[in-house]
């Protein structure tokens, strides 16, 4: 009997063997689920591995799911993480939206575990934050100078002193 040669299936057999290593199985066996039907019910104790296999393998759609199903469930524990896997996987959208989660809720964020893995891996994260953060309370400071402006040239023309001007704004 002649034997055939299948030069193809020893490069397929290589490739699943590399997919285990970079992929758990669970989460193949959720992306090759979605990829057959076209929809896939995401749990969040799996939406960040998925989110990274959607976006290892070039699937858009499933890694926007993925986002949405993270952007429901952000909270002060895991904001850092998915700010950070945002960054890293170039997801934008949810990149800016856990950024502005981060810096609402900068004080308990920063406390986290997962800010300090963030910050361990990255960072120019942790400086990109603090200088936003920096930035949104000079640009607050600017804006009350602007709507105080009229009462601080007030008690300047009356020669008041900073103790005055307290009161007055009181």
């Amino acid at each position: 009997e002649p034997k055939i040669e299948l030069p193809y299936v020893s490069y397929f057999v290589k490739a699943l063997d590399l997919i285990k290593i970079i992929v758990w199985q669970p989460t193949f066996l959720k992306i090759l689920e979605y990829l057959y039907t076209d929809q896939l019910r995401i749990y969040l104790d799996c939406a960040m591995e998925l989110f990274e296999a959607a976006d290892l393998f070039c699937i858009p759609r499933l890694k926007t799911m993925c986002e949405k199903r993270m952007l429901q469930s952000i909270n002060v524990e895991n904001a850092a993480a998915i700010f950070h896997a945002a960054d890293l996987h170039s997801a934008t959208a949810l990149r800016e939206k856990a950024k502005k989660f981060i810096l609402l809720h900068f004080e308990s964020i920063s406390k986290t575990s997962s800010f300090e893995e963030m910050g361990r891996s990255n960072i120019d994260l942790v400086f990109e934050l603090l200088q936003n953060r920096w930035n949104t309370d000079l640009q607050e400071i600017t804006c009350l100078l602007i709507l105080y402006r009229p009462i601080f040239e007030l008690c300047e023309r009356k020669q008041m002193g900073i103790a005055m001007w307290f009161r007055v704004l009181s």
